[in-house]
């Protein structure tokens, strides 16, 4: 019988020799090969040994282990080099962090204070299950159909969304796969290349990276200054993304009047809108009516989805607009997957119709607002002493900001929870700058969960915080990269010292030192990077962004080999933003931030 080790081995083995794992790709580490295979990290690392004996695969020290350049055995030609491809494919990888939030919340080790997502309690399994069994005594349309989606479903889903005061009869109805694949076919249907994507300065669209690939821009603006600000802009040239209801991250919800002001202004400007409204069906108390349900001129495009009310699985939403944009929206569709499944339609509108969807709302609504309360008390309990937080009135989240004079990371916040188990969203990966939030999920875990998590996240902040106080004792040196040390300047090494010894520099990450643009056009940002922990900062896939007011100027991702520092040291680097990554000319007056 096969050893635990000669099975990593063989599985390894035949991975890489059927392709699944590619020439040059790296490997999970061992810690993840650990948990994958069931074993202790000593059978892993045997393994891997025999493997790299073998000459089958490779390990960079300070990089990983990789599969090595093979040849194929077919044609005697060179492997392709598939993460080559990756890196330079149409739509770029997500956000480092986004990446990781992603990663662990797949993990049912942790707690799960992040997710937007309805535990499997509060989704409505008896119900789905019910109509399942309707439907399945009825004829289903077995064909691709138009693309607009079930006739039937987008009736049922005209005659709900009228009682919400929104107009529109099944034509003016789009069947799309959850709310995000909507806003995508918008993007890609109806707004033009180098248009621009306004949105409210924190918004989940800064946690995707689709609109660059489809050659559109995204910038921050504060709906109450947008009209004044924007009113030369060409028009159609640009759109304005709301998620005004419940918003994710930070759960704000604008008033009746601010809705018809901002309107107003949409029609000033003649913008168009993109309204996501997937979670105003949650609502505590109150309805609150969508910035649709006064649009008379058909400039709102209205997107919801089954996702944050049934659940994700269903992959059902809806995209509500003029019906030559919904025919316009449907022949794109037909162009790539020919429209949404038709089962889960099918289970959507047997909802509907029965009345089932509206009964399971309301006891949803119920379960989340005691969910919602017991978080609250929960952050009254054991957080009070480090920060505040917003109360409301609907939805999944919480909005929790620490008190600016500890001086806390999100990300070394969110790292430090992972270690301890639980999983929070740092207020970064929204766009937040100048505070430090986090986002938590009440709608996830059970209420003992969330008080473990509670008491986690704050031992993590007493954590950080203990190290502040003594590393406040430390002494942080200056040192220069060997290039630099070679040729840096007698004044400029003087200029370096005096900014790292400046009081108001001192906890900074990046202390700026100077901007320019070179004769390329490139944006070159030089700064002293601070490491204020006990490890080497090496640097890989770092996304960073120059941003100037809530505005990003430009954004890039980073691995310069050189840059590496040691614990408690600060170093000068200046970081080269290409000229294509520029989606703003710089003032020079910004600051370096990373993602």
């Amino acid at each position: 019988m096969a050893t635990k080790v000669e099975k990593v081995v063989v599985d390894v083995a035949t991975k890489i020799a059927q392709g699944e794992w590619y020439s040059g790709m790296k490997l999970p580490s061992q810690q993840q090969l650990s948990s994958l295979y069931g074993v202790n990290r000593s059978t892993v690392v045997e393994a891997l040994s025999r493997l790299k004996t073998r000459g089958i695969i490779v390990s960079h020290q300070g990089k990983g282990t990789f599969v090595t350049s093979v040849k194929n055995c077919h044609d005697k030609g060179e492997a392709v080099v598939w993460n080559d491809l990756i890196n330079w494919s149409f739509y770029p990888r997500n956000k480092r962090m986004v990446q990781l939030v992603n990663h662990w919340e797949n993990d049912s080790n942790l707690i799960q204070l992040s997710k937007g997502v309805l535990s499997s309690e509060l989704m409505p399994s008896d119900r789905i299950q019910a109509a399942l069994q309707e439907i399945a005594y009825s004829t289903l349309n077995q064909e691709y159909g138009d693309g607009k989606g079930d006739w039937e479903l987008r009736k049922e889903l005209s005659d709900y969304l009228n009682k919400k005061g929104i107009q529109v009869s099944p034509e003016g109805i789009l069947i799309v796969s959850g709310a995000l694949n909507g806003i995508q076919l918008i993007c890609t249907g109806v707004l033009q290349a180098g248009s621009t994507i306004y949105h409210e300065p924190l918004s989940y669209l800064h946690t995707l990276n689709v609109f660059d690939a489809l050659g559109l821009r995204t910038k921050v603006s504060p709906i109450s200054t947008y009209a004044t600000a924007f009113t030369g802009l060409k028009k159609s040239a640009h759109c304005f993304y709301t998620n005004p209801t419940y918003a994710n991250p930070d759960g704000r919800t604008l008033t009746e009047y601010e809705r018809l002001s901002f309107l107003a202004k949409m029609r000033e400007t003649s913008t168009p809108v993109i309204e996501d409204d997937i979670y105003s069906d949650l609502y505590f108390d109150d309805a609150v009516k969508p910035i649709k349900a006064y649009d008379q001129i058909g400039q709102v495009l209205y997107v919801g989805s089954f996702s944050k009310t049934l659940t994700p699985a269903l992959r059902v939403g809806w995209v509500v607009g003029p019906q030559d944009l919904i025919r316009k929206l449907a022949d794109l569709r037909m162009q790539t997957d020919y429209g949404s499944s038709i089962v889960s339609q099918a289970i959507c509108k047997e909802l509907l119709r029965s009345g089932e969807y509206e009964a399971h709302i309301l006891e949803l609504r119920a379960a989340l607002k005691k969910r919602e309360l017991h978080l609250r008390t929960l952050l009254d309990t054991y957080m009070s002493e480090f920060g505040r937080y917003n109360v409301p009135k609907g939805g999944f989240f919480i909005w929790y900001t620490f008190d600016e004079a500890f001086q806390l990371s999100s990300r070394s916040l969110a790292l430090l929870c992972r270690k301890k188990g639980v999983v929070i969203n740092p207020g970064f990966i929204y766009g937040e700058r100048g505070s430090v939030s986090i986002r938590l999920s009440f709608a996830y875990e059970t209420e003992g969960q969330l008080e473990k998590g509670i008491q986690l996240l704050k031992h993590a902040v007493e954590e950080l915080l203990a190290k502040k106080r003594r590393g406040a004792g430390s002494v942080q040196k200056l040192m220069w990269e060997d290039a630099w040390d070679r040729t840096i300047a007698p004044k400029d090494r003087q200029m370096y010292r005096e900014l790292f010894q400046t009081k108001e520099n001192q906890e900074k990450r990046f202390i700026p030192v100077r901007e320019a643009i070179n004769y390329r056009g490139d944006l070159l940002i030089t700064v002293i990077v601070q490491n204020f922990s006990d490890v080497i900062d090496q640097w890989n896939s770092v996304t960073l962004d120059y941003v100037e007011g809530h505005q990003i100027i430009a954004e890039q991702t980073f691995s310069p080999k050189q840059l590496k520092i040691p614990p408690k040291t600060s170093m000068p680097w200046t970081f080269i933003f290409p000229k294509h990554t520029l989606r703003h000319r710089p003032q020079f007056n910004g600051q370096l931030g990373e993602k």
